[in-house]
């Protein structure tokens, strides 16, 4: 990447951190305080990026986005989570995870980006607060992203993203067929899935690795406790 993309990310990544900061002082470690409707869209959004991982096994997950770290709750509370990792570009986000969530398995690091090979990998409406960036751009930003996802992701990941219909100056949208042609592109051997509700906002991606593939990527891995 050269300096003056590196450059033109930091640019975009820090007004987004800024507008997730705001949100945060205005409605606290809540889900309107990471741009989600309520508690029960949360709950539901978790429910469905969730939904192709085995719950008979403990799993390590890569959580993208994880604002002020909800979805450790909810993976603590239905499945055997060995570990997890939660990265968020807004440090203030990631002050509030580490004072909500204090559990051995747990560790938060202002990142765009996984930082280290886990079972799977989630970014839930991470990719849908743009701040007017150029949509170009932002999609390329996307593209980065999931690339390093599917890298360290040993078995599946999924993230979930605005219908076109939905995006506006400061939210963007997409529709699922040219993530499916990325993704399948992506080293691994992916079986995708879309979870395309028609009543809701948002289309969710459920990527998992064929089994030939599955195995450790490149990269440090999550500890487990």
């Amino acid at each position: 990447m050269d300096d003056t993309t590196i450059q033109a990310y930091a640019r975009v990544l820090s007004r987004v951190a800024m507008v997730y900061h705001c949100t945060l002082e205005e409605h606290g470690a809540t889900a309107p305080g990471v741009a989600w409707r309520d508690d029960i869209y949360q709950h539901r959004g978790f429910e469905r990026l969730t939904s192709g991982i085995d719950r008979r096994r403990p799993v390590t997950v890569n959580d993208v986005g994880c604002g002020y770290g909800a979805l450790f709750g909810y993976l603590d509370r239905h499945f055997t989570l060995a570990g997890y990792c939660g990265t968020d570009i807004c440090e203030a986000m990631i002050e509030a995870a580490g004072r909500r969530v204090q559990d051995p398995r747990a560790r938060f690091a202002q990142n765009a980006m996984p930082m280290a090979a886990a079972d799977w990998s989630i970014a839930s409406g991470t990719f849908n607060l743009s701040a007017g960036t150029d949509g170009l751009l932002w999609r390329k930003i996307v593209e980065d992203v999931l690339r390093e996802m599917a890298r360290l992701s040993r078995i599946g990941f999924a993230v979930s993203m605005l219908r076109p219909d939905g995006a506006s100056e400061f939210l963007w949208g997409s529709e699922p067929e040219p993530w499916l042609r990325f993704c399948h592109a992506q080293p691994g051997g992916w079986k995708l899935t879309i979870d395309d509700a028609p009543d809701e906002p948002e289309w969710r991606l459920i990527a998992v690795r064929a089994p030939a593939h599955m195995g450790t990527p490149s990269g440090d891995s999550l500890p487990v406790r």
